[in-house]
């Protein structure tokens, strides 16, 4: 699969300085499926922050463009890489495109996934399987593209996006996400002890709701007003101790930057514990 072009990448500027370069993650190749907007433009800006190539991955070729572009004009390396992530083949074309040209992969982060705020009793066969296609078959299909290449390194990060509702339900009976989410941490569980005789690391997290472009219009979709909540009663709003309303959730780009000071701050963590502990399996 070609991949798009990119220009030369600028000189880095002060919001990505070397001196906040992971020394795991510097000179490394990331890849970040649904990295257009939200959390996964947030980790890719953090990544590319940090030094590291990231190939920018989206359905859309434009948006996947615009999302590498915007880390050319932060003085990082970045690359658009479309691809339909619940396609295995195109999946693996993708990979091997991507390793064909960055010689490696060392960091893939399964992030790619769908919106769709229903209860339960509205969650069609099509709803069910589209969600578990782009969320759990997606995690799989990238993972399982990217797995012969690390093996052959003898190392490699693999990072699921998962959910605080994969593990404890959630409220409204978003039955379909919730399941691809408990599903990735099944995943990630199972591939983490098969994988750490290769040297790779493979880990999940479970952020709850996100101030980004999707969860703002999957609280649209609910409603997204103080009646949009089981049984319909009021939500009273949250203050803080001096008893001042707190802002409702957004998706402004002030919460964004605070996302991406986040998920830098997670990297770092990830490079940090990957070089005080190093699995080798007996």
């Amino acid at each position: 699969m070609p991949l798009a072009a990119s220009p030369p990448a600028k000189p880095r500027d002060s919001r990505a300085s070397p001196s906040r370069h992971a020394p795991g993650i510097a000179d490394k190749v990331a890849l970040v499926t649904g990295a257009a907007r939200g959390l996964g433009r947030a980790m890719a800006i953090a990544l590319a922050d940090c030094g590291a190539t990231v190939f920018v991955n989206d359905l859309a070729l434009d948006s996947a463009e615009a999302a590498a572009h915007e880390l050319h004009e932060r003085g990082g390396t970045g690359e658009a890489l479309p691809f339909d992530v619940s396609a295995s083949a195109a999946v693996h074309l993708a990979i091997d495109a991507l390793v064909g040209r960055a010689g490696r992969i060392d960091i893939l982060i399964n992030n790619a996934g769908i919106g769709d705020f229903v209860e339960f009793p509205d969650i069609t066969d099509e709803k069910w399987t589209r969600m578990l296609d782009v969320h759990l078959k997606g995690a799989f299909n990238c993972s399982h593209a990217a797995f012969p290449h690390m093996v052959r390194q003898r190392s490699g990060k693999i990072l699921n996006v998962s959910s605080v509702a994969g593990k404890r339900g959630d409220f409204i009976g978003n039955s379909h996400s919730t399941a691809a989410k408990a599903g990735m941490i099944g995943l990630t569980k199972s591939l983490a002890f098969y994988a750490a005789r290769h040297g790779i690391n493979v880990n999940a997290i479970a952020p709850g709701l996100v101030a980004t472009e999707l969860s703002g219009a999957m609280r649209g979709n609910a409603g997204n007003d103080d009646r949009a909540h089981p049984g319909g009663k009021a939500r009273t709003a949250r203050r803080d101790r001096g008893g001042r309303a707190l802002p409702r959730l957004g998706c402004g780009e002030l919460h964004l930057r605070r996302d991406i000071g986040s998920q830098r701050r997670l990297l770092h963590g990830l490079a940090r514990h990957h070089e005080r502990c190093r699995f080798t399996a007996k």
